[in-house]
């Protein structure tokens, strides 16, 4: 019998710990892909805001550098992705909507602090996503973190089944 084999067999649950951590998981990595791809989405949209952004302050500027030419078209898009179920299957939508179309010289820039702010919750989200996913097994009996808690607690560790 292996070392987790067991630390996976108590009478509560006639050894389906592995069964059962694994249904908890799932869910979890699919919100860890949906956290990271957030994020993801966000930084591309800071590109774009940038050069948005930089566009617009270079209509200001003088000799020897270009300045842009006040009647340029520009564009600023931006993504909503949408997630349904149907038939027990997951679909992804996208839509672009476009948060500005216009010449150069009636655009208004936009503030960084607010996407700025927006990266790093999400930052922080994926952090909280990427623990999470090992949940079920650093917490469960014999985890890393379920026995770091025994250690350092005097709370009881044995669990009694009522079957």
């Amino acid at each position: 019998m292996g070392k987790h084999a067991a630390l996976d067999h108590c009478e509560c649950c006639d050894g389906r710990h592995s069964s059962l951590k694994q249904r908890l998981v799932a869910p979890l990595d699919q919100e860890l892909d949906d956290a990271r791809s957030e994020l993801a989405s966000l930084k591309a949209l800071q590109g774009e805001v940038n050069w948005y952004n930089f566009e617009i302050t270079a209509l200001k500027w003088n000799w020897p550098w270009h300045p842009s030419f006040m009647m340029s078209p520009i564009i600023l898009e931006g993504m909503r992705t949408t997630h349904t179920r149907k038939r027990g299957k997951r679909h992804e939508s996208v839509e672009f909507p476009v948060w500005y179309s216009g010449t150069l010289y009636d655009a208004e820039p936009l503030p960084h602090a607010v996407l700025a702010n927006e990266i790093l919750e999400a930052e922080d989200y994926v952090r909280r996503a990427e623990q999470n996913v090992n949940a079920p097994y650093d917490w469960a009996p014999g985890g890393k973190l379920y026995e770091q808690l025994r250690r350092t607690t005097h709370l009881p560790t044995q669990i009694l089944c009522e079957l």
